[in-house]
């Protein structure tokens, strides 16, 4: 729950608390579409926009999934 210096939104994907093994991918972008929803029925979201971070400090090969990073990055495009 923060901004940038500009004003923009901050949402953060924190890759090491990811588990590929206990959630679908269905699961984290429904997350991932419900908070972005969210996040843009702020007047203020609308007109300083929104930063993405995908945060991979201390992760893992255990947290990595590819196919999942793509569908985020077509989900975001």
């Amino acid at each position: 729950p923060g901004r940038d210096a500009k004003g923009a939104a901050l949402a953060l994907f924190t890759a090491r608390l990811h588990r590929p093994d206990l959630t679908t991918h269905k699961a984290v972008l429904q997350a991932i579409i419900y908070q972005l929803d969210k996040a843009i029925e702020s007047v203020q979201t609308q007109r300083d926009g929104l930063i993405f971070i995908y945060d991979m400090t201390n992760s893992t090969y255990a947290n990595f999934d590819y196919e999942l990073c793509v569908k985020i990055l077509n989900l975001l495009k």
